[in-house]
């Protein structure tokens, strides 16, 4: 596989070095598409995998949008690559915990509905956490 495929799934400077650095070159590079609760939906070219949700993992959690590094002998996730942008918001409930939404994500548009269910307070909202993304854009 030629790193250039990747570009089509959003592969940019910032993994290729990432990749490059990384000692081992024959894991495959993957962008998670779905996140559940036990599976992990991971594509790229040529791979199309739904893999269980890593226990620990160097990098820490993983959500949609993130490049991974898959071991394709296992096949397994090993390694998450730094972000470029990460959405994140306060898990509902009381225990304060932070819930991922996305990451990697180079552009946003918030759309809202004009009709009887138009709430300015969550378009308010809305605006917050697109104002409120960690990474390149801090």
């Amino acid at each position: 596989m030629q790193l250039s495929e990747l570009k089509k799934f959003g592969w940019g400077t910032l993994q290729e070095q990432q990749f490059v650095a990384f000692e081992d070159h024959d894991h495959q590079p993957a962008r998670v598409l779905d996140v559940h609760r036990s599976v992990i939906h991971v594509v790229a070219p040529d791979l199309d995998l739904s893999l269980p949700v890593p226990l620990k993992l160097d990098g820490g959690l993983v959500t949609v949008g993130d490049w991974v590094l898959i071991d394709p002998a296992a096949p397994r996730i090993v390694q998450r690559l730094e972000r470029s942008s990460l959405f994140r918001r306060r898990a509902p409930g009381t225990d304060r915990s932070e819930q991922l939404i996305a990451a990697n994500v180079d552009t946003l548009f918030v759309v809202s509905s004009c009709n009887q269910d138009f709430n300015k307070a969550r378009l308010e909202c809305y605006l917050a956490i697109g104002r409120d993304v960690s990474g390149r854009f801090d």
